[in-house]
């Protein structure tokens, strides 16, 4: 059994003590300084958090086994190192480290180094220059200190006026002191907002489920700024999908930057992410647990909080499952805050919270009468089940029981989550192309990889082609197939695509019963290179709009087989291969026209199609991986033809 230390003193430290109480083996927890509401699971020391000192002596003194610090000023402060030079066991990041939060340039510069996507930006630290740009920008204008400001360091106005004032608080008045007198100017990025935290030491990365902060004070994101008044688990909107893609393209490129500029990460990274056309975007980076998100996702951990930390401190691959279930948490804050605010302000009612549901306190204190306010967000309540919907409606039953004259709360958290829930989606097939899952209404939904298989002259990738990776190659695939399926449709051409979403990867469709048969229309001898057309004496001699059929051609050069003996073995019909090759030949028709306008020459392309309702239709990709496509005379790279053909990017 082993003591366990928390540096803070708000809901976050709550959460953890909380959730570290129910590991066998952890013993006892302390909290320096903690506030009067956690003594419930852990016991209060007061010491100042910024007292490394009397914080490693406490520790020596008490035979604590770790240490997890909460705050952003103590990482930044060095704790970290501190505790590490008198051999205690700490986890979160050296000072050298934390920088990733705790100097905004310094993250911005790591971001466009490692190719992490984020908003363009500029760094000033002269206020005429800074104006000066700003006034050849479009509005909002978004402005950010580059150092800790208790997050007050970030303005978001569309007025000129206001923003060339908050640049002259900043870098003339010293507004925020040190903080403030480096400014990052950041191009405004509008989406879906999310948070992702993470378990991390060095380029290990373990990915906890993701979460949505509600900033603004009022119902209906109205008023100002906070530091959450709320938050809720899992983000329907936010697909799984396209949550991999921001561990992979983000959690992990970032964990991999620090280590290549030797600040090796150990810790909590946290990334404040929003969800944009081209793909998931970095808003900020924290060196730690989040708050309020912590207390909406630890509740969610299933295993234990403990053992995953000092496993990772130690090397070994953790345990870490999660709960399915549906969370939210709502913030209760004194009248007045994010401003002034009273103090001292009696709460009743929290012996009557079921137990079902889970009070996180702020920042509390306790007199002789009970619990009084002690802070601006004061409490946190906290909820789980099957739907968000349905929490949502027994939390809100719940706070009403709570009575201070001094609190208020929003009474809409959660409510985009509820507005664009849908059902889950289920993995049926890993190819190595692509991930097929299908969904609740019977449609499927395909994820297409960054993979190009075979040795495919499309990709021309040399001897080692089997399983080349190309960075991209999905989204740039998706983006030609959604270009073309579009033209289709218009077309009258019967397929069996529904939509797209390119920043994920992912492409819905129609189901459809599958022909074992692929359908080739070659046109010149050109990129096919097969022995049959040896006759050929020009490489672009013309073929025709010439259709075979084959079982299976990865790579086009499998050879034909006849109609009569697709018909015999009962791979197709008669009837439905005429349909097949009929349309085949009309929409390579429609596709030579359109890149012949674009200065492009489709050589051949390969098609399969299906039935869906007693129906004939086109399915698959329709990508740059199923044509050979040259221009000039030279075939073009797959990651080169969206952009010949314009494509869209959304």
């Amino acid at each position: 059994m082993n003591k366990v230390l928390i540096v803070g003193s708000g809901g976050r430290e709550h959460a953890i003590a909380w959730k570290l109480a129910q590991s066998p083996n952890v013993s006892k927890i302390y909290v320096a300084p903690g506030n009067a509401g956690m003594q419930d699971v852990a016991t209060c020391v007061n010491i100042d958090p910024m007292d490394f000192e009397g914080l490693t002596e406490f520790v020596k003194n008490e035979g604590i086994a770790l240490t997890i610090p909460g705050p952003e000023a103590v990482l930044n402060a060095g704790i970290a190192d501190y505790f590490t030079a008198e051999d205690l066991l700490i986890f979160g990041p050296t000072k050298s480290a934390s920088i990733i939060e705790g100097s905004k340039s310094f993250a911005k510069e790591l971001m466009q180094k490692y190719n992490i996507p984020t908003a363009a930006y500029k760094v000033f630290t002269d206020y005429p220059g800074a104006a000066a740009y700003i006034k050849t920008q479009p509005p909002p204008y978004v402005l950010k200190a580059d150092g800790l400001a208790e997050g007050k360091g970030v303005i978001i106005t569309s007025s000129l006026e206001e923003a060339d004032n908050a640049l002259k608080d900043m870098l003339q008045n010293a507004r925020f002191g040190e903080s403030g007198k480096t400014v990052v100017v950041e191009e405004f990025i509008d989406g879906e907002e999310f948070t992702y935290m993470a378990f991390v030491k060095g380029t290990k990365v373990y990915p906890m489920v993701i979460a949505q902060d509600h900033k603004r004070a009022y119902d209906n994101d109205e008023g100002p700024n906070t530091g959450g008044m709320g938050a809720y688990s899992p983000v329907p909107q936010i697909s799984e999908i396209y949550q991999d893609t921001a561990r992979k393209d983000i959690l992990q490129k970032a964990a991999e930057a620090m280590v290549k500029e030797g600040r090796p990460f150990t810790g909590i990274l946290y990334a404040g992410l929003i969800a944009t056309p081209s793909g998931p975007k970095v808003i900020e980076f924290n060196a730690r647990f989040g708050d309020p998100e912590t207390e909406v996702v630890l509740p969610l951990l299933e295993s234990d909080l403990y053992a995953a930390i000092t496993d990772i401190l130690a090397n070994k691959e953790p345990v870490i499952t999660w709960s399915k279930d549906h969370i939210i948490g709502v913030v209760m804050a004194s009248k007045g805050y994010p401003g002034n605010y009273e103090k001292g302000t009696p709460i009743r009612g929290l012996e009557d919270i079921s137990g079902d549901t889970q009070v996180f306190h702020f920042a509390t204190a306790r007199n002789e009468e009970g619990y009084v306010t002690n802070g601006g967000r004061v409490l946190f309540i906290v909820r789980r089940g099957e739907t968000l919907a349905a929490v949502q409606d027994e939390l809100y039953k719940e706070i009403k029981q709570i009575k201070c004259e001094n609190l208020f709360y929003r009474n809409d958290i959660g409510h985009k989550g509820i507005a664009k829930s849908v059902p889950p989606m289920k993995l049926i097939l890993s190819g190595k192309t692509k991930d097929v899952y299908e969904n609740a209404n019977g449609t499927y939904t395909l994820k297409l990889k960054d993979t190009a298989t075979g040795k495919d002259g499309v990709f021309d990738p040399g001897e080692n082609a089997v399983g080349l990776s190309i960075d991209g190659l999905g989204r740039e695939s998706l983006k030609l197939t959604k270009y073309f399926f579009e033209m289709l449709t218009a077309a009258g051409i019967p397929n069996h695509y529904i939509e797209s979403d390119i920043p994920a990867a992912t492409m819905t469709v129609l189901p459809a019963q599958k022909y074992a048969v692929e359908f080739i229309c070659r046109r010149k001898a050109e990129g096919s290179f097969l022995r049959r057309y040896g006759s050929f004496t020009n490489r672009g001699d013309e073929l025709g709009y010439l259709v075979e059929a084959t079982i299976k051609d990865d790579n086009l050069k499998d050879p034909p087989i006849s109609e009569d003996a697709l018909a015999a073995l009962n791979i197709i019909t008669h009837e439905d291969y005429a349909i097949c090759k009929n349309l085949t030949q009309e929409i390579t028709k429609l596709l030579t026209a359109d890149f012949a306008k674009k200065g492009l020459d489709l050589y051949d392309i390969k098609y399969e199609f299906g039935k869906n309702d007693g129906k004939v239709i086109l399915i698959d990709e329709l990508s740059a991986g199923t044509m050979r496509v040259c221009k000039d005379g030279k075939l073009v790279p797959p990651m080169e033809l969206t952009g010949l053909i314009h494509c869209p990017t959304t």
